[in-house]
């Protein structure tokens, strides 16, 4: 059987990930931007290799360039005939559905999709190939949507270890406003009203903190357009949280308990989120204290990983002001028990979750 044929166009993080995951997968992919070295550095990676167009049809194309550039890919795409089917990775469905639509793409060949995973921030540098494993895969069928096309977007999604998941457009967009465009909104705002502070202020903060304003690194361009072309569902989601935020203004009249039902009803929403380490199956967690000198993490990793026991997941809680640190690893259930006794044999104290 001869391999799946792929064409990303694109060579950001989203990109050159689904390559990195689709060349796992023993697909033959290339990719293109127009960007040449970011071309090169995503072959360097070993995402694929560079677009030849004289290669002939691929079976899938994946469009992962801003929102507003779809439709004309997308058209681009079908009028020379570069692929059978194709899918795209934006984060705002109905605008580009009504772009593509005027534009006078065939949406029968097109499966309009949205892989949800990312990092704060882009580029192929920080691609990783199980960027969207067991994460959700959104895709937004069409009427026209032929079953070609959806049978390939989904071969996509399930190569790169992602979950599907089907909604229309308009529901995409309207949870998508709340969950991923709204928080970017947030983290960066919060991250602008620190420039008031010094900088000797802000050896002050906490990881609260820095937790919060992780998104803040994003790039300011792309999500200028996501906002733009998921408008009027960001504004809703802004008007909620301004309501929220308003009973608790400084205005002299908000009182406690209203601090506190904010923060109630926050308690609720934060306990409904699932654990992305857990999404796809439960995992057991290991904490092991570890001193804080030169390699003692890696040797940690190396002696866990000659007990044979797999790490699926990994944090890590350090405090300059301490000379230890915290390492949380998840395993499959049942390894607890070798990963102890490896930490023990290396002089390490390990505490399994209770």
């Amino acid at each position: 059987m001869t391999a799946p044929r792929a064409l990303i166009v694109g060579a950001g993080l989203i990109g050159t990930s689904i390559a990195l995951a689709l060349c796992q997968d023993g697909w033959d992919v290339q990719v293109s931007d127009h960007d040449p070295a970011a071309v090169a550095l995503a072959a360097d990676l070993g995402a694929g290799h560079p677009w030849d167009e004289s290669s002939g049809t691929v079976d899938h194309v994946v469009l992962a360039v801003p929102p507003s550039a779809v439709a004309a890919s997308l058209l681009e795409a079908q009028r020379r005939e570069v692929g059978r089917t194709f899918s795209d990775t934006s984060s705002v469905k109905a605008k580009v559905l009504a772009e593509a639509e005027a534009s006078g793409c065939d949406l029968t060949t097109w499966m309009p999709a949205h892989p949800v995973a990312g990092r704060e921030r882009g580029g192929a540098a920080r691609a990783q190939a199980d960027l969207f494993r067991d994460r959700p895969w959104a895709l937004c069928p069409t009427e026209a949507t032929s079953s070609e096309a959806r049978r390939w977007s989904e071969r996509v999604a399930l190569a790169c270890g992602a979950q599907v998941v089907e909604l229309d457009a308009l529901r995409h967009d309207r949870v998508m406003a709340t969950v991923s465009h709204l928080p970017q909104l947030l983290a960066s705002a919060l991250a602008a009203v620190t420039t008031r502070l010094e900088e000797r202020d802000l050896a002050l903060a906490g990881t609260g903190l820095r937790d919060m304003t992780r998104l803040a690194a994003a790039e300011p361009a792309l999500w200028a357009d996501i906002v733009a072309g998921n408008a009027a569902e960001v504004g809703a989601a802004l008007e909620l949280l301004h309501a929220e935020l308003g009973r608790v203004a400084p205005t002299g009249t908000a009182e406690g308990t209203e601090v506190a039902g904010l923060v109630a009803r926050g308690n609720a929403g934060r306990a409904r989120l699932p654990d992305k380490a857990r999404a796809a199956r439960d995992l057991s967690w290991v904490s092991v204290v570890v001193p804080d000198r030169p390699g003692e993490l890696a040797r940690l990793l190396l002696a866990v990983g000659d007990a044979g026991v797999n790490v699926e997941d990994l944090r890590l809680e350090h405090s300059p002001q301490h000379a230890w640190g915290l390492v949380e690893l998840a395993v499959e259930p049942g390894s607890e028990e070798a990963l102890c006794a490896a930490a023990d044999r290396g002089g390490w104290r390990a505490h399994p979750a209770v």
